[in-house]
């Protein structure tokens, strides 16, 4: 069904990733793909994404202190993310 073939697609875009991080992606292929707007580093563009959203937050709030008490289910990642972010900092 529907789920198989979402299945194979995430493990064929994870094997290009791979392919692409070791070299061993023919340059036709990066190409073909960078032209489809393909996204290489998967955890990068999700950090761009929440990065982008914390500055229309602190814009719209005033602040960075995201609360996940009170992020309800659609900002829960969003939140978790800021706090992680957070703690990465105190640790390091």
């Amino acid at each position: 069904g529907n789920t198989t073939k979402v299945h194979s697609l995430g493990r064929w875009v994870t094997q290009q990733r791979t392919k692409h991080k070791l070299g061993l992606l023919p340059a036709v292929r990066v190409a073909e793909l960078s032209q489809l707007g393909f996204i290489w580093d998967h955890h990068g563009a999700e950090w761009e994404a929440n990065f982008r959203q914390l500055i229309l937050y602190r814009q719209r709030h005033g602040h960075c202190a995201v609360s996940v008490a009170r992020a309800g289910e659609s900002g829960r990642r969003f939140a978790l993310w800021v706090n992680n972010q957070r703690s990465m900092a105190r640790d390091s």
